[in-house]
């Protein structure tokens, strides 16, 4: 900070009294000397200067604290010594009557003061002039300087508020697009949450269908075209159910960042700039939320046909096992009856056997008491004559007749056992066929009628 200089007016005698040693010296003059015009023989001739007068404490100061060890603290020059106007000077009573005397003016110095007021006073008015003068052409440059920044700014604010429409229609627009797309991200997260769901009930069936095929008895547990289509349905069914998992783990969300703006943003170019890229990267994510939306609907169409189709075929190798089954049950029905027939035949005809057999005892008997009759001849009588002959041979043939019915017999009872165990295979196969029957078109496909397949899957 400069250092403060207060100018004042300070009446100097001219005196050729000299200074002590020791004393206080004068302040440097800074301003001309003024004197008196006119000299007086009964005075000394007077005068006064400006000069530069230090800056003191605002403590009161007395000529006590003129000693040193009464000066404040701070002060850089020795302190005044102020005279005694009752007393006189502190040097002389001398001075302070000299002193008394000098203070009084001549006209000359009092007109020569109003002059001096009169022409201070034309100066301080034509200063003020001037500066007025200054500060009207300064009002009317700053209300034109106003004026023009007010239509500049609100030029500005015009433009600013074109484009700040123009990019809030943009990001509304933008706004309502990416909320549709959420929207349908959502829907098409809850209709593959549903499809998910949805399986697991025509899978349920699926698993029951292969469940009650496990009931199924000897041969008829084979491993055909129906329990071959009922396993690629469930492989099917499973593999749907996890590519809608892939699908939600995939990310069928969408965070949008379009609402919030970079605070830091400082320029129009930067602003425009950020806006700009907020919409493009809005733009971009919406067009990834369309290709997956895209690629869901496009899964749950391909699934839902796919496993439509399964099932379709599920059901057509059921029919055709049916159907098959049936064939195969009325041919066993027919060989049960023909076999049934036969037996009744062989049962007959082992009737006739034995009526036969039955009836070759009494020729039996009858030759047996012949031959024993003609054994009662005399000597010479017992000869082997034709009757005789014939006789044994009648026995002979009986007998092998005989014989031979009971071979007939045996091997009749050894057909009818045959029979019996064929009749019992065909029907143990036709039990095993009614079993198959009634859980291929009773059980299975009583549960695949109602069996929602695109429904469980597109609700």
């Amino acid at each position: 900070m400069a250092k403060e200089v207060s100018m004042c007016t300070q009446l100097q005698q001219w005196s050729p009294v000299k200074e002590t040693a020791g004393a206080p010296s004068v302040p440097p003059q800074v301003g001309y000397c003024f004197h008196s015009p006119k000299k007086h023989p009964w005075r000394p001739i007077m005068g006064y200067e400006e000069i530069e007068v230090t800056p003191m404490p605002s403590q009161p100061i007395t000529n006590t604290m003129v000693d040193p060890c009464y000066t404040p603290s701070g002060m850089a020059a020795e302190p005044l010594r102020f005279p005694n106007l009752v007393t006189g000077f502190d040097r002389s009573p001398e001075h302070a009557a000299r002193a008394a005397l000098y203070t009084r003016y001549t006209q000359y110095e009092w007109n020569q003061n109003s002059i001096k007021n009169y022409n201070e006073s034309d100066a301080k008015r034509n200063f003020s002039e001037r500066v007025r003068n200054d500060i009207m052409r300064m009002l009317r440059e700053t209300d034109e300087i106003g004026t023009q920044g007010q239509r500049d700014s609100g030029r500005r604010i015009g433009e600013r508020i074109t484009d700040t429409t123009f990019w809030r229609n943009e990001v509304s627009i933008e706004m309502e697009r990416l909320v549709a797309t959420c929207e349908k991200l959502n829907d098409t997260r809850r209709q593959l949450e549903r499809a998910i769901a949805g399986i697991e009930g025509p899978l349920h069936i699926v698993q029951e269908c292969l469940y009650h095929r496990e009931k199924r008895q000897g041969l008829e547990q084979v491993h055909d075209a129906v329990e071959q289509s009922l396993l690629k349905e469930v492989a099917i069914l499973r593999e749907s159910q996890d590519k809608f998992r892939n699908m939600l783990e995939k990310g069928l969300q969408f965070y949008a960042g379009i609402e919030r703006y970079d605070p830091t943003v400082c320029d129009t170019e930067r602003w425009a700039a950020a806006s700009a890229a907020t919409l493009q990267r809005s733009q971009s994510e919406r067009a990834k939320a369309v290709q997956m939306l895209s690629d869901a609907e496009n899964l749950i169409n391909v699934s839902a046909t796919e496993i439509w189709d399964q099932w379709s075929n599920t059901n057509s190798a059921f029919t055709r096992r049916i159907a098959e089954t049936i064939e195969i049950k009325n041919k066993l029905q027919l060989h049960l009856h023909k076999v049934q027939q036969e037996m009744f035949d062989v049962e007959k005809t082992l009737e006739l056997l034995n009526k036969a057999i039955e009836d070759k005892l009494q020729p039996m008997r009858v030759a047996h008491t012949r031959l024993q009759a003609r054994t009662a001849r005399p000597h010479l009588e017992k000869c082997r004559d034709e009757a005789q002959h014939r006789l044994v041979k009648e026995v002979c043939d009986l007998q092998e007749t005989m014989e031979t019915l009971r071979s007939k017999i045996a091997t009749a009872e050894g057909t009818h056992q045959t029979l019996l165990g064929v009749r019992a295979g065909l029907e143990a196969d036709l039990r095993n066929k009614s079993t198959t029957l009634f859980i291929d078109r009773d059980q299975c496909m009583g549960l695949r009628r109602g069996y929602p397949v695109t429904a469980a899957i597109k609700a």
